[in-house]
C-alpha cells in the first residue's frame, strides 16, 4: 500500500507492505525512504514495515 496521508495537518506519502507486526522504518532528515533500498522488501516476510516520508522529501512529493 502506498499513498498519502494526513498526520497533524501536514499531508504526507506512507508505504507500507508485507504482513505481520508493524515495523516503523524513519529516514534521514535530508533523504526519503528510497534510503532503504531492497530492506523493506526483505523484512516483509516477518514484519509489515511502515515507511513515511518527511513533508517535501517523498519522491514527486506535491508539497
Amino acid at each position: 500500500m502506498s499513498g498519502y496521508t494526513t498526520v497533524s495537518g501536514v499531508r504526507t506519502r506512507h508505504t507500507a507492505i508485507g504482513e505481520g507486526d508493524p515495523l516503523v522504518l524513519p529516514h534521514g532528515g535530508f533523504s526519503d525512504s528510497r534510503d532503504f533500498g531492497p530492506s523493506p522488501a526483505r523484512l516483509a516476510d516477518r514484519f509489515r514495515p511502515h515507511l513515511p516520508d518527511r513533508r517535501c522529501r517523498a519522491p514527486a512529493s506535491p508539497n
